[in-house]
Formats: structure tokens, sequence, C-alpha cells
């Protein structure tokens, strides 16, 4: 998958993927380890 990261930013509007767990009964807690944010890798 490609997009324009630019193009959506100059809409004023962010580049950010939440991650939604769905099947929060089959674990006994769910709990965040390590809040990280992901630069845009170049290659």
């Amino acid at each position: 998958m490609t997009f324009d990261q630019e193009a959506i930013e100059s809409k004023g509007l962010k580049t950010i993927t939440p991650v939604i767990i769905t099947n929060t009964q089959a674990y006994e807690d769910v709990i965040v380890e390590k809040l990280r944010y992901v630069s845009q890798r170049m290659s």
C-alpha cells in the first residue's frame, strides 16, 4: 500500500493508524507495554 503522506498532511489530516483489539475476551488483560511513535522510513 502506498499513499501520499504530504497530500494528506497538507489537508490538515494525521497519518495515524490505530490498533483495535476486538477479541479482548480471549485475553486476561490488555496492557500497553510501550507507547512508540513510528516515523516514515525512506527507501
